[in-house]
């Protein structure tokens, strides 16, 4: 056996190009965002990203200007999966595909999901407990360090009832209850006009943000994070930072996947309901969740043992 360490071993034999399929979705993008921000920081390669929604309805053949066969093609979004499969098939390049798909697991190479899609254990199957995404973890950042608190808003959605009224009263109570923080609050595309204007009146030393503000920069400088529990996109991004974590209460759907991811994080100790944070008046801080990192380290694992063994 090789005595070199693994990452210097995998190094000799990396992609040199990887294609990435999307279908524009915002969600999807960051995912792959911090996917390959994760891969080209452990190796030397050439991206090429191709919204499917620039293709033709009927082409399925790959475009002419992609001279360079894929070492890997890696997709997001439900419409770009045929054509992951068929021009992976057409080029012999590795498939891989974030969050579970509707075709059979089987037919890619490499899964990367969610654990809250129950995905069953195979060894082509990587299963993140977070959403990836496009925050990069601030690894060796001083605890607590921030200018401000920050909370974060989603919106109504199918995974929670949207309870205006009650979130109004606990974010009250939590401003209430720390005076001494600068809170900055961030609403997304999702949030209704109705609840920033009754945050408004509600907190008025509180600093509203507008939808479009860069989510990264205030999470950056921030000591803490509340994030309404529909968006686990959000939440993920929160402990891929490090940042101390609550989330607000609403009455979930019981059939919904999301609601039970965020309750195995909530079993875990990732995050800290409102109701506890009530008792206890803290939050507890927690290394960097750096799903991102793991799943391209695996990746990278995953494509070397196959490029092996054909």
């Amino acid at each position: 056996a090789s005595t070199l360490p693994t990452r210097q071993r995998l190094s000799m034999h990396m992609p040199t190009f990887i294609l990435v399929l999307h279908d524009d979705k915002p969600g999807h993008l960051s995912q792959l965002q911090g996917l390959m921000q994760a891969l080209t920081a452990q190796c030397e390669t050439r991206l090429q990203w191709l919204p499917v929604a620039s293709l033709s309805r009927w082409q399925w053949f790959p475009p002419a200007d992609i001279t360079t066969r894929p070492d890997i093609i890696i997709a997001a979004g439900h419409t770009t999966h045929r054509r992951l499969l068929l021009w992976g098939r057409y080029w012999r390049s590795f498939t891989t595909v974030i969050m579970r798909p509707s075709l059979p697991l089987s037919w890619f190479d490499a899964v990367i999901c969610p654990q809250h899609d129950k995905p069953p254990r195979r060894p082509h199957i990587f299963t993140t407990r977070i959403a990836l995404n496009r925050m990069q973890a601030l690894h060796g950042q001083p605890a607590q360090s921030g200018s401000h608190s920050c909370i974060l808003l989603g919106g109504p959605s199918k995974h929670f009832d949207w309870q205006e009224h009650s979130l109004v009263a606990q974010i009250n109570t939590l401003i209430a209850a720390q005076p001494e923080r600068a809170w900055h609050i961030l609403p997304s595309r999702r949030t209704p006009a109705s609840l920033r204007e009754k945050l408004a009146k509600a907190c008025p030393h509180a600093i509203i943000k507008t939808p479009d503000t860069p989510l990264f920069s205030e999470l950056q400088q921030a000591d803490q994070a509340w994030v309404t529990p529909d968006s686990f996109s959000m939440l993920s991004e929160v402990l891929t930072l490090g940042l101390p974590c609550g989330v607000f209460s609403l009455t979930p759907h019981r059939s919904s996947r999301v609601a039970q991811g965020l309750s195995q994080l909530l079993r875990d100790g990732w995050v800290t309901p409102f109701d506890h944070w009530q008792t206890t008046q803290t939050l507890p801080t927690h290394p960097p969740l750096d799903d991102n990192l793991h799943a391209a380290e695996w990746l990278l694992q995953r494509w070397h043992s196959h490029k092996e063994a054909r």
